[in-house]
């Protein structure tokens, strides 16, 4: 069931996009910032495009239908692994800088990133 708000539906293609575009990139920047403040190294611009390329690409195709908050919650927890391995420069593309030190195996990177798939799921 698609909704209507003045006679356009959420579902239309256009909406959808514009939906998507502010999810991935609130959720990509949001995620950034808080991976770089617990530790972990930042990232080039084009790592931060592809990221949120990538993640507009699949909040826009799973926007077809209302999905209830743990299905959503899930899919951020997905979501922000990926991020956490791009950031972490466990994906081809190199961080920009590095904080200095590896992240320890300490409860904040984990935690930062649960945080940011609750805010994003919300």
């Amino acid at each position: 069931m698609l909704w209507q708000h003045g006679g356009v539906h959420v579902g239309h293609p256009a909406i959808r996009a514009l939906r998507a575009a502010v999810f991935a990139a609130g959720c990509v920047l949001a995620s950034a910032a808080l991976h770089v403040l617990v530790g972990g190294g930042g990232m080039r611009p084009g790592g931060l495009a592809a990221a949120t390329a990538a993640i507009w690409a699949g909040a826009y195709l799973l926007a077809g239908r209302r999905r209830e908050w743990p299905e959503l919650l899930a899919l951020c927890a997905v979501c922000q692994y990926g991020l956490h391995q791009l950031f972490s420069g466990a994906s081809p593309v190199s961080p920009v800088f590095s904080s200095g030190h590896e992240h320890g195996p300490g409860l904040a990177m984990p935690m930062i990133h649960l945080a940011a798939a609750m805010c994003s799921s919300w």
